[in-house]
Parts: C-alpha cells; sequence; structure tokens
C-alpha cells in the first residue's frame, strides 16, 4: 500500500502523511496541486471524504485503513 502511495509521486505522498498526521495537506503548498493530490489518493482508495465536515476545515479527509494512518503518521519528516 505504500508504495502504491510513493508510485502517486513525492508531493501526493507527503499530502498523504500529512493526512495521517492530521496536519493541514495544504500548508505551503500550492492548493490546485494538493487537491489533484488528494483526488489522486481518493481514486486510489486511500483516502476517503470525511461526511458532514465543513469543506474548509482540516478534517475533511482520512485516510481508510487505521493501520496505514498509524504508518504513514510514525514516519520520520
Amino acid at each position: 500500500e505504500v508504495e502504491r502511495i510513493r508510485e502517486l509521486g513525492k508531493h501526493t505522498f507527503e499530502v498523504a502523511r500529512r493526512l495521517a498526521r492530521g496536519t493541514a495537506p495544504y500548508a505551503g503548498t500550492s492548493p490546485r496541486s494538493t487537491q489533484r493530490a488528494i483526488e489522486m489518493l481518493v481514486r486510489a482508495g486511500v483516502v476517503e471524504e470525511v461526511p458532514g465536515v465543513s469543506a474548509h476545515t482540516t478534517g475533511r479527509w482520512r485516510l481508510v485503513d487505521p493501520l496505514l494512518r498509524t504508518y504513514l503518521a510514525a514516519l520520520a519528516p
């Protein structure tokens, strides 16, 4: 699963790590490229939108697999 995310690109992998950590995925990056990265993660079945959460909230997206979320969150920067 991690290799599949890496294959999506460095920026997409970093966005997945940020989502796993619960930090803002858009911080310090191009909003357009970050949105594309999130869309790729959604299409890959790695990330899902949290229902009922405002579009302007950090917790709008989450990793589907809790073990993958824990692993990505623990990776060194």
